[in-house]
């Protein structure tokens, strides 16, 4: 069957070189990208950085410049008596005469200037032309008295650059106001008292020109906060003065403006990323500076598209740099992957044939001394080696199965001399009796036995072959002949042991053994004659769900030594009690962590099934232990309980 071209060599080595390279090439530019974004990310932050400060430090100095005017005619106000001409003829002078004042007030308590006059305030500005006008501020439709640049320094007693705003009684334009305060000649150093304020307008159409000269096309602008949050510069005109960076943050429910309205006003420089509407809902950079004077903060925003422009623009052409370089780098590999298939492409072929059972294939012609040509000699050997091995493993195969043949024949044999009828005897009703044999291979090493030695004498036999497998098998049967052979000579237990473990150790090379536990049952008083072959002791199980054990060794195992003696003792088993004999497959079996049964949990079981029949109890006995250790059966398990009855 000829493979999918899709599944040749050719392609899988073109993509997985291709591959490789597009994925080296993607980290090389994927590093490339976010290290040089990183650097122009930096970059762009100090040049922001600084232009703010620049900026602010540009409008500190003439906010500084002009609060030098009310300070200083404060001084003359304090120290000089004057009337109203000189007043103002000095007000009109400075106003002239200092460039960056737009106008200048001087606005009296009540009373302060003329005791018939409770407003006076006397204001001179400049309009649109340059020429010095003046207004009288103290008219019904202009209450000095109730603008913060007039209360706020009178509260504070200290000089006080007002919020900005658009003075329709004075100037007529968007403003804010230095005002100082000045006092009366004759005030106290404990208690001055304040006699009015002296204000100096700044005009903002400057500071709204100088900060628009941000704007350009890319998207980057600049914009100025008040202390308080009022949007003084912006190029949305309706923001100015009109709306606070705080309401914009509220009205759009954004929480990162209003995270940056908090920073602005309160700290004194900033760097932050923001997406909201002030940036039409895209990424960008605002870099901000506060204003000492005056607590205003001067921001610069700068698009992230603008500021990372070039950046992509220098990735895109490495990527497409990179992609050339794929494809010249796919044309070359998929040539040196074409001369290298085409003779793969016939060992395939040569493969499927061999695989059809013609192994009569060769290629010859394309043995050589690179590796596609030692393939091809690999090829013509393995295909003589393959055609001996089919005949091998043929011959191989069919003597296992005749083995394994065998195993099972031995294995049903085996089964066949255990008793496996029960009940084994239906004529006698003074006991219960169950066993069962459960070998870890095809043929195992334990047996049980019980046969009746007279009318009222019934002999129980459990044993334990040292070894597994065939040899523990033949062992077991010998043993067992042995055992039932000499006992039915009315030979007690101990003397049985005794005869059948000499002979045992005749001819015994292998050194193999068994441990055995043989007891004589009393069907009509319940007692047991026992002796016990280095096997486990025996357990009994009460009527009450009380369990004991009895029957402790009494020798050695069988076929260990010839000439050993072995004792023998008594036992007697109440009506109701269960008598249990068992291998050490039973105790020893373990979970896949080496955790065994044990006994603690052997006798439990007994206790909680004390009540049931013996197959009943067996039954139960063998499913927990399956599910204690699963399917890896590492010993046989053999059992066998006897239940007196009456």
């Amino acid at each position: 069957m000829r493979p999918s071209r899709w599944r040749s060599l050719t392609i899988k080595m073109t993509v997985l070189v291709l591959g490789g390279t597009a994925f080296v090439f993607a980290l090389i530019l994927g590093d490339s990208y976010l290290t040089s974004r990183r650097e122009v990310l930096m970059e762009a932050e100090q040049s922001a950085r600084n232009l703010a400060s620049a900026m602010s430090y540009r409008v500190e100095q003439e906010f500084r410049a002009l609060a030098k005017v009310p300070e200083n005619l404060a001084v003359v106000l304090e120290t000089t008596d004057m009337d109203k001409d000189t007043l103002l003829a000095v007000l009109a002078r400075t106003v002239a005469e200092n460039k960056e004042v737009y106008g200048s007030a001087v606005a009296f308590e009540p009373y302060a200037f003329d005791p018939k006059m409770r407003a006076y305030a006397p204001y001179y500005y400049k309009s649109k032309s340059g020429q010095v006008r003046y207004a009288q501020l103290a008219g019904m439709e202009y209450d000095y008295f109730k603008w913060d640049w007039y209360r706020d320094p009178l509260k504070r007693k200290e000089p006080v650059w007002s919020e900005p705003y658009f003075d329709e009684g004075g100037g007529g334009v968007l403003m804010c106001t230095y005002s100082f305060p000045f006092y009366e000649h004759s005030r106290s150093k404990n208690s001055p008292k304040i006699r009015g304020i002296v204000t100096g307008d700044l005009c903002l159409d400057w500071l709204t020109d100088m900060v628009a000269s941000l704007n350009d096309k890319q998207g980057s602008y600049g914009f100025i906060i008040s202390r308080l949050g009022n949007f003084i510069t912006h190029p949305q005109k309706d923001l100015v003065v009109n709306k606070t960076i705080t309401d914009l943050s509220g009205d759009a429910g954004e929480s990162e403006l209003l995270m940056l309205a908090e920073d602005m006003m309160n700290e004194d420089q900033g760097f932050v990323r923001i997406t909201s509407v002030m940036t039409g809902k895209k990424p960008a950079y605002i870099a901000f500076q506060r204003v000492p004077s005056t607590g205003w903060s001067m921001a610069v925003v700068f698009p992230e598209d603008e500021i990372l422009s070039g950046v992509r623009r220098l990735n895109q052409r490495a990527a497409m740099l990179a992609g050339l370089g794929v494809i010249l780098l796919f044309l070359v590999v998929l040539f040196i992957s074409r001369s290298i298939t085409e003779p793969l492409r016939r060992m395939a072929t040569a493969t499927n044939r061999v695989a059809e059972g013609d192994l009569n294939v060769n290629l010859h012609d394309l043995e050589g001394r690179d590796e596609v040509g030692r393939l091809a000699a690999a090829f013509n050997h393995m295909s003589l080696e393959l055609g001996r091995y089919i005949k091998e493993l043929t011959e191989t195969t069919a003597a296992k199965e005749r083995i394994q043949s065998e195993l099972n024949i031995a294995s049903q044999i085996q089964r066949s001399i255990l008793p496996s009828t029960f009940p084994p005897f239906p004529q006698k009703d003074e006991f219960e009796l169950f066993a069962l044999i459960e070998p870890a291979r095809e043929v195992g090493g334990d047996f049980y036995d019980f046969f009746l030695l007279d009318e009222n004498h019934l002999a129980l036999v459990i044993a334990d072959v040292s070894d597994k497998g065939v040899p523990a098998a033949l062992f077991m049967m010998v043993s067992r002949t042995l055992i039932k052979s000499i006992a039915r000579q009315q030979k007690s237990p101990a003397d049985v042991l005794a005869e059948a473990n000499s002979l045992l150790c005749q001819g015994n090379d292998a050194a193999m053994f068994v441990t055995l536990f043989l007891a004589y049952y009393d069907l009509n008083t319940g007692e047991i004659v026992y002796a016990n072959g280095g096997h486990n002791p025996a357990v009994i199980v009460g009527a009450d769900g009380t369990t004991r054990e009895f029957g402790g060794k009494t020798g050695a195992a069988l076929g260990f030594m010839p000439g050993l003696t072995y004792k023998q003792s008594r036992e007697t088993l109440a009506i109701g009690e269960t008598l249990m004999l068992y291998t050490d497959g039973v105790t020893e079996a373990a979970t896949p962590d080496r955790t065994m049964f044990g006994m603690e949990r052997f006798e439990d079981l007994l206790r909680l099934h004390q009540n049931e029949k013996p197959a009943i109890l067996l039954e139960h006995v063998y499913s927990a232990l399956k599910d204690f250790q699963g399917d890896d059966q590492f010993d046989d398990i053999t059992m066998m309980a006897l239940k007196r009855l009456v």
